[in-house]
């Protein structure tokens, strides 16, 4: 810029200059706050920080964020503020993802709310729903990539050609699949699957998400220490997750009677009353919102029962009753499933299911 002399041109300098100082200066703070932030994001994502986080009390704000997560109500997430407190237990956000040690703190209050005061089942069941929707928030950030997480011994469901469930145990594992022996009514009616076909099965992690998978059949084995034929089957990353029931169930093997429900009012005035003959059965699952149950009897759809039964590791006859919803007839052609929903079951017998299938009593 030419230099005139006159006021107007040293205006101009003065100004261009002063905005070269402010860009300059806010460059400056710019970068200066850059730094800070580097350092902080640096500092709060060393290993030191991060364990740091993890092993520090509960805070209300981890209540929050797990509340969320979770899907808590109010009650439910002011139970786990007492918890967390009452046990000094550390990060719920770390800690709710640890299903022994989540266990744990929860088996030691169940205990407490059922043996050091007068029990309160209304608080039981607050109790257990906050429960069940910590594991699923949990498992909803599970994932699987392959079957390879199956382990010997360990129970799966496999599915014959007549797409029949069966409850199998992983016989070996090796570094390509597993092994498993085949029941003796599925080689004997011919549902085996052949080498190379397809086969559809269920595994479960530990923490109850289950995984449907579709395999393939290798070969067909016998052992040096069995003369039992097994059946090798592939891993494979055709794995998807089993979208959850309204309740956590458990596989059981109890013996129960049931007596049908006969209406003698009418349809808009209906009177329950419960049969006095009774049938024998075996529930093979149960939760609180249903059970699954084996018997000779082909008992339609939509029959309302009258179900008493025990439950592993109790001493007390339990009752609920419920209707059916859907029957099926196993490849024996002489036992039925029924698969029944409860209508009318107390609280108590609720909370006792829960306790049984979580390990609590």
């Amino acid at each position: 810029m030419v230099d005139t002399g006159s006021l107007l041109d040293a205006r101009s300098v003065s100004f261009l200059y002063v905005f070269i100082g402010v860009v300059v200066s806010l460059l400056a703070v710019a970068a200066i706050a850059a730094v800070f932030i580097y350092r902080f994001i640096a500092q709060t994502h060393t290993k030191e920080w991060l364990e740091a986080q993890k092993n520090r009390e509960t805070k209300l704000k981890d209540i929050d964020y797990v509340a969320k997560e979770a899907n808590l109500t109010q009650l439910e997430k002011i139970r786990l503020w007492h918890i967390c407190r009452r046990y000094k237990a550390r990060n719920i956000r770390f800690l709710y993802r640890s299903v022994d040690e989540l266990n744990s703190m929860f088996r030691e209050e169940y205990e407490r709310m059922t043996t050091k005061q007068a029990r309160n089942d209304e608080k039981i069941a607050i109790f257990f729903s906050l429960r069940y929707k910590l594991e699923n928030a949990h498992n909803r950030k599970l994932t699987a990539s392959s079957t390879r997480g199956i382990k010997a011994e360990k129970k799966i469901t496999f599915y014959d050609k007549n797409n029949s469930p069966w409850q199998i145990k992983v016989a070996k594992v090796i570094e390509s699949g597993f092994y498993i022996e085949l029941p003796e009514l599925v080689n004997a009616q011919e549902k085996r699957p052949n080498p190379l076909e397809k086969v559809k099965i269920t595994f479960t992690f530990p923490s109850g998400q289950a995984f449907n998978a579709i395999t393939r059949a290798v070969r067909y084995e016998k052992f040096p220490d069995s003369d039992k034929e097994l059946l090798l089957l592939a891993n494979s990353t055709q794995i998807k997750p089993v979208v959850r029931r309204g309740a956590k169930r458990m596989n059981v093997d109890e013996e129960v009677t049931f007596s049908a429900i006969k209406n003698i009012g009418t349809k808009d005035k209906p009177v329950l009353e419960v049969q006095q003959k009774k049938y024998p059965g075996t529930m093979k699952d149960i939760s609180a919102t249903g059970c699954k149950i084996f018997c000779a009897l082909p008992i339609i759809k939509g029959q309302m029962l009258d179900i008493q039964f025990h439950l592993p590791g109790k001493e007390l006859e339990y009752e609920a009753q419920g209707i059916i919803v859907a029957t099926r007839v196993m490849p024996d052609k002489k036992t039925f499933v029924l698969h029944v929903q409860y209508i009318n079951i107390e609280q108590f017998v609720k909370n006792d299911i829960y306790s049984v299938i979580y390990g609590y009593s």
